[in-house]
């Protein structure tokens, strides 16, 4: 099947809807971005599209991450990139529309994943005549061979995932082997044994497929017990393999269908383990049976097995049934729900499972960016990994801040600000700061996602009775009268207060009413005639001033012609929320975060964190108490090289998890310059220079950042106006200064051997 002709890896998201059914079924694929022509990316996807020519092969794929379940041990800490083969078709026509191409479509070609060396743009174009790792992808996809997984964990690129200790209970490919053997001969037996009914000791239907009824099981090489043997009775193959002993997962064939609408292979799994094996498998079937409530999947698979799933079976077999770490892609909420993705970046899992993050490393490395790629990674549940293609939703979950010497307790936190009075007098009210304001929007988040519908929808009634009132009252004229006679007038709602003028009132003409405390009321669904009923029902042995103004409120929404609508609602999905703070270790850390350092610390995340705030007294809300909830991530990032970091807080430090981004980690970066080749061969060959000088490392190598300027000025401008001017700050105080600048400039603008190529890939 293959020939000189080119191969394309092309994406099928369109409006973050994937597309792959309609292109199959409609003969073509489309690139996206329609009505989008201006888009950077588009630009640089089109470029690519206009050289798909006839007799290309177009491949459908989807790139994501993994940590579990894979068919070969990794250290625990990591994760592979990995990249789903999801169709393959030749192409027939490019319509030169900038948008679509016609397809001849493989429609016998059956999904499979290729690990490690993956791409994520729309478009990846792979020549004929690609190098040795590209020729590899290729014969997988193409000719249908097998990844030589141990051949890409010796390479340098992808050394870190080779284990220098395999765990002891470590599948292995002979592993494998004798588990596809044994579903093999399983499949065989069952579909041979049709129709032939017999009586177990007790008298009960049961297929006599094997003597006795029960085939005695096996142990793998690993050492693993695979199960004790299986049986059949009434309408399906039952206790068939359970790894180690544990029989927590029974493997079932149902040959006269009960569950499914034809013989299906499928497996029961307890409630409690059914999330992690679940997600295992791109499109389980699911159902819910038998008096312990196991939750049954089915798998698509009538005589035999797909290459992929009989791996991915055993491996999610022998995690569950030994308690191991689930698949990394969650994350949890208090009521046991989970968020379920695949990640893009590399280290978004990190994020989500250390809940803080640093990101470290010398100057230029693209940390910031790399900071809100990670974070739309995230809210995008790994769809999206640019923070400018997310939607005005998806960025209000994302906060970003710089820290500077001069940042503070109030910008962050909360303190408090002058403020113009109706009256024309000033006076000092109490204002979130950044964070606090971003708090109060995840936690909103996050304990509506806790709510019953019940709960939500007497919210969301109430909300809306109010908002009839006082968008009909003239805040002008209008005038209401408390049950001791006192007049007063609406002058002013915002979103959480209401204004009130009180002119007869000899001591206090302005109030500030609580609109939460109103809303409470309204939801509760009862009636409060005296100021004595708020006391109960706000929990307070003594009334206070505002009550009057509450029960007069109260009672006029009540009297107007708006009804208390019932508005169903849903109960909102907690999503997660991430604070970036760059430059983390420029500010006075302690002076910033106050009494906070408690409440961010990952183990006291949520109410077990609250906290008092300096100004806790202040609150209109006396029992108001601070907590970060758990759908909050933050990231920080820091120069390592940067004098305030000798300063940096240890409090701090003990609650973030650091991460080192080195300067070759983000050459990925350099892929849209023109002059990318030698654009990498310089930095590469400057990093050497530096770090072969004695007093300096690859702290003080210089990231991809800098060389993206190469967009807009010459190599020279480059070292003349930025690079020179850095290294001199370096180097300077050492005794032989010019000759290391003298160094640095030769390096930067050699143009002979060869660059590491480690680093390119």
């Amino acid at each position: 099947m293959k020939n000189k002709n080119d191969y394309y890896f092309v994406g099928a998201k369109i409006d973050d809807v994937d597309k792959t059914d309609s292109f199959l079924s409609s003969g073509k694929w489309e690139l996206g971005w329609f009505k989008q022509e201006n888009d950077k990316q588009y630009k640089k996807m089109l470029s690519v599209y206009n050289d798909i020519k006839p007799g290309d092969f177009l491949i459908i794929k989807s790139t994501y991450t993994r940590k579990k379940r894979l068919p070969f041990p990794i250290p625990a800490d990591e994760s592979v990139s990995v990249m789903k083969i999801k169709a393959i078709g030749e192409v027939l026509e490019n319509l030169q529309d900038g948008h679509t191409i016609s397809v001849n479509w493989n429609k016998d070609f059956q999904p499979k994943e290729w690990y490690f060396y993956t791409e994520r743009q729309t478009i990846w174009k792979v020549p004929s005549d690609s190098n040795v790792v590209a020729k590899k992808l290729i014969d997988f996809v193409i000719d249908n061979k097998s990844q030589d997984y141990d051949w890409f964990i010796n390479q340098p690129n992808w050394k870190k995932y080779k284990q220098v200790e395999e765990s002891l209970h470590a599948l292995t490919e002979e592993d494998y082997t004798i588990f596809k053997d044994y579903l093999d001969g399983f499949l065989s037996v069952v579909n041979s044994s049709k129709g032939n009914i017999g009586k177990d000791k007790k008298g009960r239907d049961i297929r006599n497929f094997v003597k006795n009824g029960t085939m005695e099981g096996i142990k793998l090489p690993s050492g693993l017990p695979l199960g004790k043997k299986y049986a059949a009775t009434g309408n399906k193959l039952y206790r068939y393999p359970y790894v180690n002993n544990q029989n927590w997962t029974n493997l079932y064939y149902d040959w006269e269908p009960k569950y499914f609408s034809e013989p299906t292979l499928f497996v029961t799994v307890p409630n409690q383990k059914a999330e992690d094996f679940k997600y295992s498998f791109e499109k389980p079937f699911s159902v819910t049976s038998g008096t312990k409530q196991n939750t049954v999947y089915g798998f698509q698979a009538k005589s035999t097995l797909k290459e992929i799933d009989y791996k991915l079976l055993l491996n999610a077999m022998y995690e569950i049934t030994n308690g191991l770490s689930k698949e990394g892609k969650s994350i949890e909420n208090e009521a046991g729900n989970q968020m379920k993705f695949e990640f893009k970046n590399e280290y978004s899992q990190n994020l989500i499972d250390s809940k803080n993050i640093i990101f470290r490393g010398a100057p230029g490395t693209g940390k910031s960016y790399l900071a809100k790629e990670v974070a739309a990674d995230i809210v995008s549940g790994g769809e999206i990994s640019q923070y400018s293609h997310l939607t005005k939703e998806q960025k209000s979950q994302i906060e970003f801040v710089q820290f500077h010497p001069s940042y503070d307790y109030t910008d962050f936190v909360e303190g408090l600000r002058p403020k113009a009075n109706i009256d024309g007098t000033m006076s000092f009210q109490l204002e979130p700061g950044i964070f606090s304001k971003f708090v109060a929007k995840a936690r909103k988040n996050y304990e509506d996602a806790h709510k019953t519908e019940e709960e939500i929808t007497k919210e969301k009634s109430a909300q809306k009775l109010l908002d009839d009132f006082f968008n009909n009252i003239d805040l002008e004229t209008n005038e209401f009268q408390t049950l001791r006679g006192n007049n007063f007038s609406v002058i002013e709602v915002e979103d959480d207060k209401i204004n009130i003028s009180i002119p007869n009132n000899p001591i206090v003409k302005f109030l500030t009413l609580n609109l939460g405390e109103l809303q409470k009321m309204l939801e509760s669904g009862k009636e409060f005639q005296k100021v004595k009923d708020l006391n109960n029902f706000f929990e307070k042995a003594n009334a206070t001033q505002h009550f009057s103004y509450y029960l007069t409120l109260f009672k006029e929404i009540k009297k107007t012609q708006f009804k208390f609508e019932i508005i169903e609602s849903k109960v909102e999905k907690e999503k997660p929320f991430i604070f970036i703070i760059d430059e983390i270790n420029r500010g006075e850390i302690s002076k910033i975060f106050g009494e906070l350092f408690f409440s961010i610390d990952p183990g006291y995340r949520g109410k077990e964190g609250t906290v008092a705030t300096q100004y806790s007294n202040l609150h209109k809300d006396a029992d108001f108490k601070f907590y970060v909830p758990k759908n909050i991530y933050i990231i920080g990032t820091m120069n390592d090289i940067d004098r305030s970091v000798d300063s940096f807080d240890f409090a701090l430090r003990r609650r973030f998890r650091f991460i080192n981004i080195k300067a070759e980690d983000r050459v990925g970066m350099l892929d849209e310059l023109v002059d990318r080749n030698e654009a990498l061969y310089r930095m590469v060959s400057l990093n050497k220079a530096i770090s072969s000088v004695d007093e300096l490392n690859e702290n003080y190598h210089i990231g991809a950042s800098y060389f993206l300027k190469l967009k807009d000025i010459s190599f020279e401008k480059l070292w003349d106006d930025y690079l020179a001017p850095l290294l001199q700050d370096y180097v300077r105080g050492l005794y032989n200064e010019e000759e290391l600048i003298e160094l640095f400039r030769k390096s930067y603008y050699s143009m002979s051997g060869d660059a590491d190529e480690s680093v390119t890939d």
